[in-house]
């Protein structure tokens, strides 16, 4: 431990905002599952019809991937097909399907689900594929819609690919450097 460390005495990341930013990239490495099941608001408070997935990453930033109650098939669909893709790292589809069959809607299906993982991945590591998606303007971190985006750290070969059409790992950015030293102006102090 030295003073100008990245890390803490903990191997942390150290954050300057209170927040550290989500990873993104093919592979996300050291993943562990932190939770799963029906997502709260600032006061612990349950928001039904509203799940998430959270994912601590190796310098301390947990990844967040929300799903929503929709009874649209194809919303359904892409729920079932991610969460299937998540829990087959953890146990056996069959052992999946037994315990999620008899769920009574969104928020007990979430709460089967999270009741089932988080003790079987524990000690689990895995390696996430997190891209970037844009809504309104802001570029907020997801899985992508189609699996392959987790595996066991240490997979071989790795399932993760980049489809260059789709997978963002970075925001682009809407000004260039030479359009913000023109707006400071030819004089302007960059430091």
């Amino acid at each position: 431990m030295s003073y100008g460390a990245r890390i803490d005495s903990e191997g942390k990341d150290f954050r300057s905002d209170g927040q550290m930013p989500v990873q993104t990239g093919e592979k996300v490495v050291g993943c562990t599952i932190k939770s799963i099941g029906i997502a709260s608001d600032k006061e612990g408070n349950a928001i039904p019809g509203r799940a998430v997935v959270e994912f601590l990453q190796p310098g301390g930033a947990i990844f967040r991937q929300m799903y929503f109650d929709n009874e649209a098939a194809w919303a359904i669909d892409k729920t079932n097909q991610q969460i299937l893709h998540i829990a087959t790292k953890v146990v056996p589809a069959d052992e999946y399907f037994a315990v999620t069959a008899g769920a009574t809607g969104f928020d007990d299906f979430f709460k089967k689900v999270g009741g089932l993982l988080i003790p079987k991945s524990v000690g689990k590591t895995f390696t996430l594929k997190i891209a970037l998606r844009e809504k309104d303007g802001s570029y907020f971190p997801t899985f992508p819609n189609y699996p392959n985006f987790i595996e066991l750290d240490g997979t071989t070969p790795s399932t993760l690919k980049t489809d260059p059409k789709y997978d963002y790992y970075v925001a682009p950015s809407t000004t260039t450097a030479e359009e913000a030293l023109d707006s400071k102006g030819s004089d302007a102090d960059v430091f």
